[in-house]
This record gives structure tokens, sequence and C-alpha cells, in this order.
């Protein structure tokens, strides 16, 4: 839902037609989390999560999101909500 229902990646809107669904995922991957001393709780809180379409988290893996691109969505979130 904060999402706009979209993918906060690319933008795409998931409709019944084409039977796709948004997929909740980690911007900061376990890996960079672990490697950056980030304890599970702030790992796993929602400022971490991501809304993403099949094609975007198939893509990103188990990579972490772009920095720059993290940034752009905690800002914009933050605007959202304000």
């Amino acid at each position: 839902e904060r999402a706009g229902f979209r993918c906060e990646l690319c933008g795409k809107r998931p409709t019944d037609q084409d039977g796709e669904m948004l997929h909740v995922d980690h911007a900061l991957s376990v890996y960079d989390a672990e490697q950056l001393g980030i304890s599970p709780g702030v790992y796993n809180s929602k400022e971490n999560l991501i809304a993403t379409c099949g094609e975007c988290n198939a893509g990103k893996g188990k990579t972490s999101i772009n920095p720059v691109l993290y940034f752009a969505l905690v800002h914009a979130r933050s605007l959202h909500d304000a």
C-alpha cells in the first residue's frame, strides 16, 4: 500500500489480468547488512522492505539495490508520509 501498489524499482503496477503480483524484498541484502554490522532488527524493519514486481525481484536477486536509489526511495516515502 505504501508504494501505491506499484513496483518501487520500475513503477510497474501489476494487474489481475496479467496474473502478476508484488513481492516484498529487502533493499539492503542480508550479506551487505552483515558486512556493515547492521542488526536483524534494522535489516527487517519496514524501512528496508520494498515492493517489487516479479521481474525486478528476480533481477535483483540477493544483491542490494543501488544506494542512490535507496536514498531516493526513502526521500520519496518521507514526502508521501508528510
